[in-house]
């Protein structure tokens, strides 16, 4: 009889840990700095306006499924873009689910040019003091037709 009552405590046991459910949730902050230039195409004038948002693909479980671009800042008359960003995020640490990604998109646009999409992961960017030091070039943006 007890060793029917250890085997039933070990199998449930077992089921409740291979189920995934003991998990965590984890809430996170990145902090990230951009910079980088932003063009005309076909004069290769600065573009003063253009607006930087900064996309989710792969760092918070729910905001990466909405896909909703969050302004961060844009460029100025030079057509320099210099702005700081933080981003709080969070996920679910469990025994089967998979780490985050980390990947992000910053989409530059401006009205009249087609939008231009840059597609990061943070594990290959430098990091200073704990911030993501984003280049994002110099960015051509062509006029729309």
């Amino acid at each position: 009889m007890k060793n029917r009552r250890l085997l039933l405590i070990i199998i449930l046991l077992s089921s409740f840990l291979l189920s995934g459910c003991i998990c965590r949730k984890i809430d996170l902050l990145s902090n990230y700095k951009l910079f980088g230039k932003v063009f005309d195409l076909e004069n290769n004038n600065p573009i003063e306006g253009a607006l930087v948002f900064f996309i989710d693909k792969g760092f918070d479980e729910h905001r990466k499924i909405l896909n909703e671009p969050v302004k961060i800042c844009e460029s100025k008359f030079n057509g320099e873009v210099s702005c700081s960003y933080e981003y709080f995020w969070g996920w679910t640490e469990g025994m089967f689910k998979k780490k985050p990604t980390k990947e992000f998109v910053i989409k530059n646009e401006k009205e009249g040019y087609i939008s231009k999409n840059l597609i990061f992961n943070a594990n290959r960017i430098k990091r200073i003091e704990n911030t993501y030091q984003v280049s994002i070039g110099d960015i051509g943006l062509e006029k729309e037709r």
